[in-house]
Order: structure tokens, then sequence, then C-alpha cells
């Protein structure tokens, strides 16, 4: 099998080979046999997760199936615990091991996409890692304020990445776009870092500094001082279920509100990146899990007029609720991207 090398050439590596690109992915470092245009790179040295593209993976041994996610049309992903470790199938992309000590294999079918097995391995493969550690993966984006981290849950399209990309160009420091992991912790909730690259549907949205993302239609930015990323872990402050409308009751363009207990509950659990494909096995972990956020951060409904115009007004009242921009921008005004 070919696989892309250096510079987007074909090229081999596999298990035998040792890994020839290191990022920055999920506040730690993956290392891989594959270029990620999206993660930023790093110098060699100690991983949390290796990444292998191989031609083959062992059968697996007495295969249970936890659950099954509808991805698009009638292309679904799978999720299996064996004797070896933890599989996910993706029927148009392949199938990649979880193994003991964070090895992470690609099977890819015959004519791989590429561009897709990098966006499963940063979506349901590394959110199944991090669920396989007790950490839970939320679908969403968040930024860093003053005050702390804010999320905002939405379901696609809905405008979740173009308000984080506002938002740090205010001067809030991005968390992450798209998968929000979430750790429970004695001292208070915090959240971890994701991929630092935000994925917009517009060109417009993303600027001069946007790269085409591939066969989805989006385009990625990427562009984002070192200062306006979120590194480490920080506390979670509240959790926004984001929601478009045409009007807001008093002409305000963002208003919040409280929602009943149960139904915080209800939404989060809809809101589990890797909810499907866990099943009935993983339910009762995502169901504590969404309790206990529910108990131990705010999580509002956040109702956002749908008008591309009035955005620097939303970005102005979440900037005044929670503490201005990010850490580290300079008294007086905020860093646009460099």
């Amino acid at each position: 099998m070919m696989r892309p090398g250096l510079d987007g050439e074909p090229g081999s590596a596999g298990p035998g080979n040792g890994p020839r690109f290191h990022y920055s992915a999920f506040g730690s470092v993956l290392a891989s046999d594959l270029e990620f245009p999206e993660l930023r790179p790093m110098e060699r040295g100690p991983s949390r997760w290796t990444f292998r593209v191989v031609d083959h993976l062992p059968e697996m041994v007495d295969p249970v199936q936890f659950g099954e996610e509808a991805i698009y049309g009638d292309v679904s992903a799978r999720l299996h615990r064996h004797g070896g470790g933890h599989r996910i199938e993706v029927c148009d992309t392949g199938a990649f091991e979880l193994l003991p000590g964070g090895e992470i294999h690609w099977r890819p079918t015959a004519e791989p996409w590429w561009d897709f097995g990098r966006g499963h391995l940063l979506g349901r493969v590394l959110a199944t890692a991090l669920f396989l550690e007790g950490i839970h993966t939320l679908h969403g984006s968040a930024v860093q304020f003053g005050d702390g981290v804010v999320g905002f849950l939405a379901p696609k399209f809905t405008g979740k990445s173009t308000l984080a990309l506002h938002l740090c160009r205010a001067g809030a420091a991005l968390v992450t776009d798209d998968s929000l992991p979430v750790e429970l912790t004695p001292e208070g909730v915090l959240a971890h870092p994701g991929v630092h690259s935000i994925r917009l549907r517009s060109l417009q949205e993303a600027g001069d500094a946007a790269e085409s993302t591939g066969r989805d239609g989006k385009f990625r930015f990427t562009d984002l001082a070192t200062d306006r990323r979120m590194e480490a872990p920080g506390p979670l402050r509240v959790l926004y279920l984001l929601r478009s409308v045409q009007e807001n009751e008093g002409g305000a363009a963002v208003v919040r509100g409280q929602l009943p207990g149960p139904l915080q509950i209800m939404r989060l659990l809809a809101f589990a990146k890797i909810g499907e494909m866990l099943g009935a096995g993983g339910g009762r972990f995502l169901f504590e899990s969404a309790t206990a956020l529910a108990e131990r951060v705010r999580v509002e409904e956040l109702l956002v007029v749908r008008d591309h115009g009035r955005l620097p007004e939303v970005v102005e009242q979440l900037l005044a609720w929670h503490g201005g921009p990010g850490p580290g921008t300079p008294p007086g005004g905020s860093h646009p991207p460099t």
C-alpha cells in the first residue's frame, strides 16, 4: 500500500519504522506516520499516542460490539471490544485499533481518503481513547476567557466554530474546535485542550490564512498566535447549549437562560461525542458524567440571533459576562491572529 509521506508524496511507513511526525494534540503529543496539517508540529520525544498506518490487523478475538454511530448515508462507525483491545470500524475509511500503551493502528480501505482518516483519528478515535482513560468528550467548541473556559455545544452547522473564531479574534484563547474533553477531578471540572484549528464552511470567515480541508468542503483556519491557544487543562466555568434564533425578546443579539436540571442532563447526553458508538455499554459512564457536569458546572441555553452582522454584539456581551479576553492579552487591547 502506498502511504503519504513528506510533502504529500507517497512513501512508506509502518510498525517497523519510527513515526516521522510529532504533533501537539489534546494537550499531549501525538507521534504519527501520517502528516497532520491541522496540528502544530513538536520536537521528537515521548508521546501519549503513537498512530501508525498498517497493511493488516489481526482477527478480533471474541469481539463484543458496543454500539454504532451513523455518520452519513449508509456509512457508520462501530466500536468493538475484543481480546487485543478496542477496534473502531468505519465503512468507507477502514479500521482503527486501540492497543495498550497508546498505540493506535489504522488499516485503511483499498483506496483511502487520507483526510477522512485524519478526521476520524482526531474525532471519534481519540475521543474513544480518552473515554478509556475516564475522560468524557463533548461535541463542542470552547475558548478561554479571563475567568476560565466556556464551552459551546451545538449540532453541526449551527455556528459554534464561527463564534469561537470571532471570540479568539477579540482576545479569547482557543481551547478546542469540535471535540471538548472534560475531566471530573476532586478540585473541579477541567477542560482539556483539543485541536487548535477551526474548521469553517465559509472562506470569507476564515480569511486569507485559510486552507482547504478536502472533501467535506470546509476550510481550516490555523493562524492563531501562540498565546491565543490554551495549551494545558483549565477550569470549565460554563457550558452553553447554543441555539440560533431569528430574534430574541427585547431585541438583544444574545441572551442566556437556565434549564431545569433533568433537561440539562438530557442535553449533555445528546452532545456526547461518541455516545451512539459507545451504546448501552458506555451508557452508565455517560449518564454519571453528564449528571456530575450538571451539578458542578453551569449549563445554560444561549440564544444567538442568526445575523452575521450582529456577531460583534454577541462577542462583546460574552466578553462582558466572562471577565474579558483570556490570560495573556495585553491591557487595553486584544491580539489578532498572527
